[in-house]
């Protein structure tokens, strides 16, 4: 009985529901928005329900989620110090402002490039580290400081719990009357009723939990025990553990003298965040006599993390110099600087301000998503150059115009570019190669109208092909215009390359004049010549299976009546697969011609299937030779 007089009525949970509204009234409806938005798109299509794009919705779901972060931490300051009422909405206004504009700045298709994702996360990032700092920018209470942040964690936990449970438990009812009651439940319903209960729900209970009075806290030093014991004999000890490993390996670098291996620069970072977020979790510790080892230990680490992080940007800086900066290698370089800020500021600075943790972090990750200076724009100007770099070394490249290759192209140069071709597209898309590609090219994304200006048209005896070949490789396009072939990043020297080239194209073709069919399926098997009657006389397909070769000669066993010459296949097939090891071609980049003096021929392939290094080989193909006498 006294567990059921303790629970909360319907009307407290109600009233203490709508209190929560009244505190935050805009980031509960940015909540609630986002939570709606992903419901519908989860459902439906948009623009057939709601007359809207449905990137513009996923953009609009992706800035009210954005904005709730912005919207706590602008109450939350303007309640710190105070403010009034018209202040207080005065910024979230503010901030409402500066998610519109940015909901303009967003590109058409946010997910078309992996740049823009990037920028949404650095700007997400930096809003959450917002919210640890800014109510206390003004205010110097480090006290008051790590119960607020205490207090943001705890929340945060509490109601993810309560989210889950929520979660689960309704899925199950709903699962329930589907089993038990034939109810017909759709399967998005499940995915839906998650969506409402951890975007909004969640935000709703940890918003509940936000300290009202955040000058208390200011003289609370209340420290959970089993917080207290985490930290001090489990985190601590494997502090010091990988601290020693960590010494080790650099001993173990002085020793040998060799440079450090790429995925140290993880360890260090990752550990030295962990370190930190340890010494935090017991600062109001610190200063109580008992625990007097605390501020030993703290004092030391930072100076013990001091060669650690040297070999840190030893590694980085190795990386940087071999292969450019991208956004990854950017993003390590910039935490590595925010952790050689904070680790020199505890070493040199007597006060030992805690505040400028979360400061800096939101600050790096705010300079990293906008401006000239960021994880973008950098990258993008270092991968260019390296581009260049390379097209001026082979020659590609000079005085600033594009030329024909005169030397043979090296395999490591072919890959390496091709390495950096595929990022700038991918990451940064066609304007990436503004002053390089045509300028039409670049404004209308016409990449697949570009024909290869490496393949012959017209009509020929030798390898004559008649070609206008539209690449489905974007990547092999761009580096084909660039005057060197694509290699991926799989490819090796040493290794063969496979190619399955056909055709789905369903068109008719003009065969008017020619008299003869033959179907020249699995061609290239152990004979060398296949023999199809012709009247009086027998067309023979000589096939040279190591060599891509097929010649045709028309007569008798005694003599050559006509001989069609032969059409080598090698640097066809090899141009046609440079931008993929599986290409859906159409039947003209598939049709061959041959003549002789009296015959001619077209053959039309509708798959071919082999592999090659320095040479074809092909292991087998479908098609058909169509035959007919020339006109006198």
């Amino acid at each position: 009985m006294n567990v059921l007089k303790n629970f909360p009525s319907l009307t407290v949970i109600f009233q203490n529901g709508l209190d929560t509204f009244k505190r935050f009234p805009f980031a509960m409806l940015a909540s609630f928005l986002t939570a709606v938005i992903a419901i519908i798109l989860i459902d439906y299509k948009p623009k057939e329900y709601l007359f809207i794009d449905r990137t513009l919705l996923e953009k609009i779901g992706l800035v009210t989620f954005l904005g709730m972060h912005f919207f706590i931490a602008f109450k939350m300051l303007a309640e710190r110090l105070h403010w009034n009422m018209i202040k207080s909405y005065g910024l979230q206004i503010f901030g409402l402002f500066l998610m519109v504009v940015y909901l303009y700045s967003m590109p058409e298709d946010l997910f078309a490039l992996d740049k823009d994702g990037l920028q949404y996360l650095l700007i997400l990032v930096g809003s959450l580290f917002l919210n640890a700092f800014l109510p206390y920018l003004k205010v110097k209470s480090l006290q008051g400081f790590w119960q607020y942040n205490k207090s943001l964690f705890l929340g945060y936990l509490i109601a993810h719990l309560y989210a889950q449970v929520l979660s689960v438990g309704l899925v199950i009812a709903l699962l329930a009357l589907d089993n038990l009651f034939n109810a017909d439940i759709q399967p998005q319903r499940y995915a839906q009723i998650s969506v409402m209960i951890s975007l909004f729900f969640h935000s709703w209970v940890f918003l509940s939990k936000l300290p009202e009075n955040l000058d208390e806290l200011d003289n609370d030093l209340s420290y959970p025990k089993g917080l207290k014991v985490f930290t001090q004999y489990i985190l601590l000890p494997l502090v010091s553990l990988y601290l020693c490993i960590l010494y080790a390996y650099e001993i173990k670098i002085i020793t040998v003298w060799s440079w450090p291996v790429g995925w140290v620069s993880n360890l260090v970072l990752w550990y030295s965040v962990v370190s930190i977020l340890s010494l935090l979790l017991l600062y109001p510790l610190m200063n109580l006599k008992e625990n007097k080892w605390i501020q030993i230990f703290s004092k030391w680490f930072f100076r013990a993390l001091t060669p650690l992080i040297v070999m840190l940007f030893m590694a980085i800086i190795e990386r940087i110099s071999q292969y450019g900066i991208t956004e990854p290698r950017y993003i390590v370089f910039v935490m590595a600087s925010g952790l050689a800020i904070v680790v020199l500021y505890f070493v040199l600075s007597k006060k030992r301000d805690i505040r400028i943790i979360p400061f800096i972090i939101a600050l790096l990750a705010f300079l990293s998503a906008v401006g000239p200076w960021s994880a973008s724009n950098v990258s993008l100007n270092s991968q260019k150059n390296r581009l260049e770099s390379f097209l001026i070394e082979t020659k590609l490249l000079i005085d600033g115009e594009l030329v024909k290759p005169k030397e043979k192209i090296s395999f490591e140069d072919n890959k390496e570019m091709s390495s950096i071709v595929d990022y700038l597209y991918y990451t940064h898309g066609l304007t990436a190669f503004e002053g390089l590609l045509e300028d039409s090219i670049i404004a209308q994304d016409n990449l697949d109208q570009v024909k290869d200006s490496t393949y012959k048209k017209g009509r020929g005896t030798r390898g004559g092909g008649r070609v206008a070949y539209t690449p489905k490789n974007k990547v092999g396009t761009i580096c084909s215009l660039l005057g060197f072939s694509y290699e991926n990043k799989w490819s090796s020297v040493e290794s063969m390359k496979y190619f399955n080239l056909f055709t789905r194209e369903e068109k008719s073709v003009d065969i008017q004049g020619y008299e003869k069919l033959i179907h020249l399926k699995n061609s290239f098997d152990n004979r060398n010549i296949n023999e199809f009657q012709l009247d009086s006389m027998t067309c023979f397909v000589n096939s040279k299976r190591d060599d891509g070769i097929i010649s045709i000669t028309i007569g008798t066993d005694e003599s050559i009546y006509d001989s069609l010459g032969y059409l080598d296949l090698t640097d066809t097939l090899i141009t046609l697969n440079s931008y993929s090891n599986t290409t859906d071609l159409s039947i003209d980049d598939l049709t061959f011609y041959l003549q002789g003096n009296y015959y001619e021929a077209m053959i039309i392939f509708k798959s071919i299937d082999g592999q090659y290094n320095e040479k074809v080989r092909i292991s087998s193909f479908d098609g058909v030779l169509l035959l007919k006498k020339k006109s006198d």
